[in-house]
C-alpha cells in the first residue's frame, strides 16, 4: 500500500520541489492537464480495464523520462516568463488606482486651502457687500 502511494506522489514530485516552487506547480498543472486530455482519449477507444490502465501507465512513465520532464519544466517556466512579462508591461490596476488617488488627494487638498481662502476672505471682505457697493457707486454715477 505505501508503495502505491508513494507512485501517486511520485509524478507531483517529480516537478514540485517545495510548496513555493511556483515553476513546479505549473510544470504539474502542464503534465496533468496532458494526462486529463490523454484519459479523454482512452475512454473514447472502449478499453478494457487492463487495456486503460496498461496504456496510461505507459503514458505516465514516457511523460516522467529526463527528457519529457526538461520539456515540461521549460513550458513552465516559458508561461511563467510570459505571465510576468505582460503584467511588467502593462498598467497595473493598483497602480492606476494609486495615481488615481494622489491626483484625487492632491485636487481635494488644493480646493479645501481654496476654499479656506474664500471663506477667509469673504469674512473680511464679503463679496456681497463688495457687489452692492460697486452697484450703488456706478448707479449713484450713471445718476450724476
Amino acid at each position: 500500500m505505501a508503495k502505491k502511494n508513494k507512485q501517486n506522489h511520485y509524478p507531483y514530485s517529480t516537478f514540485v520541489h517545495d510548496d513555493d516552487d511556483l515553476k513546479g506547480i505549473i510544470a504539474y498543472s502542464i503534465y496533468k492537464r496532458s494526462k486529463i486530455e490523454y484519459r479523454k482519449r482512452l475512454d473514447e477507444e472502449n478499453l478494457s480495464d487492463s487495456e486503460y490502465s496498461t496504456k496510461l501507465e505507459e503514458w505516465k512513465q514516457s511523460k516522467l523520462l529526463p527528457t519529457q520532464v526538461e520539456q515540461i519544466n521549460e513550458a513552465a517556466e516559458q508561461y511563467l516568463d510570459e505571465y510576468v512579462e505582460h503584467y511588467r508591461d502593462s498598467n497595473f490596476p493598483w497602480r492606476d488606482s494609486i495615481v488615481s488617488s494622489i491626483i484625487a488627494t492632491a485636487i481635494v487638498t488644493l480646493l479645501t486651502i481654496a476654499l479656506s481662502i474664500g471663506i477667509a476672505c469673504y469674512n473680511k471682505f464679503n463679496p456681497i457687500e463688495l457687489l452692492k457697493e460697486a452697484a450703488n457707486k456706478t448707479t449713484t454715477e450713471l445718476t450724476k
